[in-house]
């Protein structure tokens, strides 16, 4: 599912358009991880729309339209670039898919 797709299931209309960019690597000084979940079965289904919800609320919250995607050992990382006070930040979630 791309992220786009996620936009789909928003609880709420969508303030922004959002595109996803495949990251073969992110690295920033100084960065946040704003959540992480499991997703092995159906059931967990609930949980993880809820997170990526809020993540999409955060890309709301600092008006960003470009997410980046990144897979590496069963993890798929979703994060968003900021600079605040001329200081570059990555806000970034991880869905555990093992």
């Amino acid at each position: 599912m791309s992220f786009r797709g996620l936009c789909d299931f928003r609880d709420e209309p969508a303030r922004l358009e959002v595109d996803y960019m495949h990251a073969l690597q992110c690295v920033l000084d100084v960065s946040f991880l704003e959540g992480n979940i499991k997703y092995l079965s159906e059931e967990d289904w609930i949980n993880v729309k809820a997170l990526l919800n809020s993540f999409l609320e955060l890309c709301d919250v600092y008006q960003v339209s470009r997410v980046f995607m990144r897979v590496e050992d069963g993890k798929v990382n979703f994060g968003i670039m900021i600079r605040f006070e001329d200081v570059p930040e990555l806000h970034y979630i991880t869905v555990d898919l093992t």
